[in-house]
């Protein structure tokens, strides 16, 4: 039974929803980007160029969770939960980046697990959407677990619905197992792992799904935009191009092995079939103008293969939006800021849309993981700020920017601290201040030990 027709007998059958906005075709292409980007076997392309824009998004970048008094940076224990839960995502955010640059998104949904907050990462082609509210999801039916007991399959549904109840939305979250392809309906009791997890909670003043949604920024080429779509897609003819390039590359390198052609008369045995990688001489002429041997070594055409293979790297990065750099070699080093930034520019871009669908998403999780925490009663509640520290060492020379910052100290614009930060980005600027002033405060012969060795001056002076 495939993906679509267990999403319709989930709606129907478990959660009595007669009426679906998801579409079969829907369902189906989530399930086909999946597949493709999961395949093991072969060249997978769609893979590679969504790993690899993963690793710009997220490369030497933080997240962090705090209470903002003032200038002040504090934390509280819904912050330090808030902050825990985070972390825990960020360790895996380059691959769910990569799943959502390969397969058009995913969701992550938080549970709430012996006081802690957890998450499970669901793939597009698990979730169904079923109500919309602008951009925000209001009612969907998540696949969000599955396990085998005794050569069973099970499987637990998650569906979720926002509902006006008066002048308060109402949000209910439905917990159903079912065992097998027929899915059958059984006790979540019945499976150690789910047993704890109540079957209905309800939540009121809700605005959306407690799940993040994070979908890829690449346009699917209609005007319903309610599930993303890979980087790569539209581009299936340039993908396949590419992959006859490599197989071609292969065999040419396969063939190329010399053979050594022997007259028979350097044969033990006549008759005998010579090993692998030589062959018998034909009897064309007279024995005396016949050569003992001959080698045959034909050159191999890679520099005509590389090239075609670079163009074709280069056409689907062109078609994905993207600078060169992705997925063909790069022919030059780009020395100031200027050069940087313009030899990585529509690269840039792509990241930067990546990366708002990204703190979109985990503002959401962080939504999410509040209202639980608050529903749970897991701590006092307390305000919280969320913050991302993303690297762009993509388009920044860090020498260059380091001399405009010391430039920028010069001239009284920027502070010691902010000089500090510069280096220590994962320093809040409370604590980079304070290191400031204990570097200020410090002995003169370690004071001047410290400007001595360069930049020393701007963390002591303000």
């Amino acid at each position: 039974m495939n993906f679509w027709y267990r999403v319709k007998s989930a709606l129907t059958k478990l959660f009595g929803k007669n009426k679906m906005t998801v579409t079969q075709n829907q369902i189906t292409e989530n399930a086909e980007f999946e597949d493709a980007y999961e395949k093991q076997a072969g060249y997978n392309i769609r893979a590679i160029f969504a790993n690899t824009v993963a690793m710009h998004v997220t490369m030497e970048s933080a997240a962090g969770v705090y209470e903002q008094n003032g200038d002040k940076r504090t934390q509280t224990k819904r912050t330090e939960l808030l902050d825990k839960a985070v972390q825990r995502l960020w360790f895996d955010i380059k691959r769910i980046v990569a799943r959502v640059c390969g397969t058009g998104g995913a969701a992550i949904a938080p549970y709430v697990e012996a006081g802690e907050i957890y998450y499970d990462i669901v793939a597009q082609g698990c979730i169904a959407i079923n109500r919309m509210r602008g951009d925000e999801i209001v009612a969907a039916t998540v696949l969000a677990d599955e396990a085998e007991i005794n050569g069973y399959k099970y499987y637990r549904w998650i569906d979720y619905s926002i509902d006006t109840d008066g002048d308060k939305n109402v949000l209910t979250i439905t917990n159903k197992a079912v065992r097998g392809a027929e899915q059958s309906p059984v006790p979540l009791a019945d499976i150690e792992q789910w047993a704890g997890i109540a079957e209905e909670i309800r939540i009121n003043n809700v605005d959306r799904v407690p799940f993040a949604y994070i979908k890829s920024p690449a346009d699917n080429r209609r005007v319903n935009n309610v599930y993303g779509v890979p980087l790569t897609y539209g581009h299936e003819d340039i993908i396949a191009d590419i992959a006859q390039t490599l197989k071609q590359i292969d065999k040419e390198y396969e063939l190329k092995e010399p053979q050594l052609g022997i007259d028979d008369r350097l044969l033990d045995v006549k008759g005998k079939k010579p090993r692998q990688g030589i062959y018998r001489l034909l009897n064309g002429g007279s024995v005396k103008d016949k050569p003992m041997w001959e080698i045959f070594d034909p050159a191999i055409r890679d520099s005509s293969f590389y090239n075609k293979l670079q163009n074709q790297f280069a056409l689907l990065e062109k078609a994905v939006g993207t600078s060169r750099g992705v997925l063909t070699d790069r022919t030059t080093t780009a020395a100031t800021a200027t050069e940087i930034f313009s030899s990585n520019r529509e690269t840039h871009a792509l990241v930067e849309d990546v990366r708002n669908a990204v703190e979109k998403g985990l503002r959401d999780f962080l939504y999410a993981c509040n209202m639980l925490a608050e529903y749970a009663n897991l701590t006092p509640p307390s305000g919280y700020t969320f913050s991302i520290e993303w690297d762009y060492s993509l388009i920044e020379n860090s020498s260059e920017t380091w001399a405009q910052m010391l430039q920028g100290r010069d001239a009284g614009v920027v502070s010691g601290a902010e000089l500090r930060g510069y280096l220590f980005g994962s320093e809040s600027r409370e604590d980079a201040q304070k290191a400031v002033d204990a570097i200020a405060k410090a002995e003169p012969p370690l004071r001047n030990m410290l400007i001595g060795a360069g930049g020393g001056a701007g963390y002591a002076e303000q």
